[in-house]
């Protein structure tokens, strides 16, 4: 039996395995907040705040 039965399948699995490690990788800052003037240039931007 052929776990990999065509190219798709395999980049599928690929783009999955790709998927996850880099989630696992950036996992740890996710629950990190702005860094030094983030909150002013983002924040406070009428520009952004406001459409």
């Amino acid at each position: 039996m052929q776990v990999f039965s065509s190219n798709k399948t395999k980049f599928l699995f690929l783009v999955l395995i790709l998927v996850l490690f880099s989630t696992l990788l950036y996992k740890n800052s996710l629950h990190n907040g702005f860094a030094l003037d983030d909150s002013i240039i983002v924040e406070q931007n009428p520009i952004i705040t406001n459409l």
